[in-house]
C-alpha cells in the first residue's frame, strides 16, 4: 500500500475516533523514521505541515523534517563515498535534533561512517623539506604540535595540509624570510600513501 493510500486512512480514521489528526500524522512519521522508512516520514510530515499550517504540532513537525532531509543527507554523502562529510553530517543531526528519533541512528550512522574513513583514508607515510630552512626541524614541529596539525603517519587532509604551509609561511616571516614562499606538493606512494613535501622558496 502506498502512502497516498496510506495518509486518507490516517485521517480518516482520526476522524473517526475524533482524535486530533495532526498527533495521528506526526506519530506516524516518528514511527516511520524509527523503522527506517525515511521517504513515508518526509511525505506525512509534509501532509501534516501542509494541510494543518496552524496546528501547535506544526512547528514540531517542521523540526522533525529538518531532522530527516539532514539524515538523508548524511546517507547520500557516505553512498558517494565522502566518509568525512558524512561524519559531520550525522553528528550535526545529533547535537542539532537530540529530541528526533533519529538522533540516535545518526549517532550510530556517524561512528559507521568513521570507521570507513579511517579504514579507506590515504595515510601519510612521510614528511620532507627541501630548501635552505632557516628554522630547525625542532621548531617546525614543535609548532606545529602548538597549532594541533596532524600529518605523520596520519590520515592525509588536504586542509591540515594547507595550514601546515601557512604556518611555515608565518614562521619564516617570523625570521625575517618575509619575501619567502612555501610550495606544497604530494607523492602517492601505493597502496595508500602518501608523501608530502615543503619546498622553501626564497625570491
Amino acid at each position: 500500500m502506498t502512502i497516498q493510500m496510506v495518509l486518507p486512512l490516517l485521517l480518516a480514521g482520526a476522524v473517526w475516533a475524533q482524535e486530533d489528526p495532526t498527533r495521528i500524522l506526526l506519530d506516524a512519521a516518528l514511527h516511520d523514521e524509527q523503522t527506517g522508512k525515511l521517504e513515508r516520514a518526509r511525505l506525512t510530515i509534509k501532509t501534516l505541515v501542509n494541510t494543518y499550517p496552524s496546528s501547535p504540532l506544526a512547528a514540531q513537525a517542521r523540526t522533525e523534517l529538518g531532522a530527516v532531509d539532514l539524515f538523508r543527507e548524511g546517507q547520500e554523502r557516505l553512498q558517494d563515498g565522502s566518509a568525512r562529510s558524512a561524519v559531520v553530517t550525522f553528528r550535526t543531526v545529533a547535537q542539532v535534533y537530540p529530541e528526533s528519533p533519529l538522533a540516535q541512528r545518526a549517532e550510530a550512522a556517524g561512528r559507521d561512517a568513521e570507521k570507513m574513513e579511517h579504514h579507506d583514508a590515504t595515510t601519510v607515510r612521510a614528511i620532507e623539506f627541501h630548501g635552505a630552512w632557516p628554522v630547525s626541524m625542532e621548531e617546525i614541529r614543535q609548532r606545529f604540535v602548538d597549532r594541533e596539525i596532524e600529518l605523520a603517519v596520519a590520515p592525509y587532509s588536504a586542509r591540515d595540509a594547507e595550514r601546515a604551509r601557512t604556518i611555515l609561511v608565518q614562521l619564516l616571516r617570523e625570521k625575517g624570510e618575509s619575501g619567502s614562499q612555501v610550495r606544497m606538493e604530494t607523492e602517492s606512494l601505493p597502496p595508500r600513501a602518501i608523501r608530502v613535501v615543503f619546498t622553501l622558496v626564497k625570491p
